[in-house]
């Protein structure tokens, strides 16, 4: 039996699914809210057979990847920056970005992203849990590393300093400013009759 493939374009509330209906040969689009998560997991178990889905690589999408994983489907990431290029339109429109990703699957012109399992990722995330714990717990109890990290912070957070001059005409210059005390020192005086207003540096 050949494979279903499904082309997604997801978002973070909804996503717009391409897939050919084999018993008619019609290709079908539709819109799936993310609300309703049961509703997303029941459209997926209805397809028998192997059945691939394809979406772009995204930040918002590892639970519904976890949960075709969990349903025994195949998830293929692909390129986002690379399906753009193929796209045949200007703008973007979601039935039509699901339906490029389906033709490009069918065809086998599919940008696909190498993803590590999701029992992989899992290690991965435990992995990055416990190191950054360590790191805490170091920093706790070893003054030395405090007192490093401190230095590093500080030297990361310096301010950034507009410089307004009062002797040329009201010009003004910008420049990194070197402050102790960044906090309470919110306007300093120059000999030269230049008034320096510091502000926190924006994070």
């Amino acid at each position: 039996m050949d494979a279903i493939y499904i082309g997604v374009d997801f978002h973070s509330r909804q996503q717009t699914v391409c897939y050919l209906k084999t018993e008619t040969g019609e290709l079908v689009i539709t819109e799936l809210k993310h609300k309703d998560k049961e509703q997303v997991r029941a459209f997926y178990r209805q397809f028998q057979g192997r059945v691939i889905v394809g979406l772009e690589a995204s930040g918002y999408s590892p639970w519904f990847e976890a949960l075709l994983e969990e349903l025994g489907r195949e998830v293929w990431l692909g390129d986002a920056t690379e399906i753009r290029r193929r796209a045949r339109w200007r703008y973007k429109d979601d039935r039509r970005d699901a339906e490029l990703i389906w033709e490009l699957m069918v065809h086998h012109e599919f940008p696909r992203l190498h993803q590590p399992t999701l029992e992989s990722r899992e290690v991965l995330r435990m992995l990055r849990y416990l190191s950054v714990e360590a790191v805490h717990t170091a920093i706790r109890y070893d003054e030395d590393l405090k007192r490093f990290y401190q230095r590093v912070a500080e030297r990361r957070g310096r301010p950034k300093a507009k410089v307004v001059s009062t002797a040329n005409g009201g010009k003004l210059k910008t420049r990194q400013s070197h402050v102790k005390d960044r906090q309470t020192a919110t306007e300093q005086r120059c000999r030269c009759g230049v008034t320096v207003e510091v502000y926190p540096k924006s994070s």
